[in-house]
C-alpha cells in the first residue's frame, strides 16, 4: 500500500459527505425528492469502481514487470533433458542402485513426447513400465531417482491390486446380459 492510501480514503469520505450535503440541498429545492442515501450510494459505487480500476492497472503493471523475469527464471530452472538425482543432490528418498540410465532417460523422453501429443495410452504404458522398474520421476523438474526395491510380500500385494484393477476394467467393458 502506498503512503497516500489512508489519506485518499479520508478524502473520499469527505467527498461523500459533501456530495450528500449537496444532494440534500438539491432535493429540498427540487420538486422531485430523491433519497439522499441512494445518491450517496451511487457516489460510493463510482468511487469504488475508480479504485478498482486503479488497483487493476497497478496489478497489470506489476504482472508485466514480473512476467518477463519469471519466464527467464523458469527457462533457466527447468533443464531440457531428464537427469537422475541422488541423495547427494538432496533427494532423501533416492537410493543408489545400478540401473540403465540411458534406457530410463529414453523412456521418460518418450513419455513426455506422448503426453505432449496427447497420446495418453502410450504415456500410461510407459508410466507402468517405470513403476515396475521402481523409478520415481518429477515432470516439472525433469528429474528422476530410484527407490528401494519392494520385498516379495509387497510385490505380491501390488500384483494382486493390478489384477483387481484389470478385472474391474474388464467388467466395465463387458455388457451386462439379462
Amino acid at each position: 500500500m502506498d503512503s497516500h492510501g489512508p489519506r485518499k480514503h479520508k478524502d473520499e469520505i469527505v467527498l461523500l459527505h459533501l456530495l450528500l450535503k449537496v444532494t440534500m440541498l438539491e432535493s429540498k429545492q427540487s420538486t422531485k425528492k430523491v433519497a439522499s442515501r441512494a445518491v450517496a450510494q451511487k457516489a460510493y459505487k463510482k468511487l469504488k469502481k475508480k479504485r478498482a480500476k486503479v488497483k487493476q492497472a497497478e496489478k497489470k503493471e506489476l504482472e508485466t514487470e514480473n512476467s518477463s523475469t519469471q519466464v527467464v527464471e523458469q527457462q533457466a530452472a527447468v533443464p531440457s533433458k531428464w537427469h537422475r538425482v541422488t541423495m547427494r543432490d538432496g533427494c532423501r528418498k533416492a537410493t543408489d542402485r545400478s540401473v540403465d540410465v540411458d534406457k530410463i532417460n529414453v523412456l521418460l523422453e518418450k513419455r513426455s513426447k506422448s503426453k505432449a501429443e496427447k497420446n495418453y495410452a502410450a504415456s500410461d504404458e510407459i508410466t507402468r513400465t517405470l513403476v515396475d522398474m521402481e523409478i520415481v520421476y518429477n515432470d516439472e523438474k525433469r528429474q528422476w531417482h530410484t527407490r528401494l526395491l519392494l520385498t516379495a510380500e509387497q510385490k505380491a500385494k501390488k500384483e494382486e491390486k493390478e489384477l483387481e484393477r484389470k478385472q474391474k476394467s474388464k467388467n466395465k467393458k463387458e455388457p451386462v446380459s439379462k
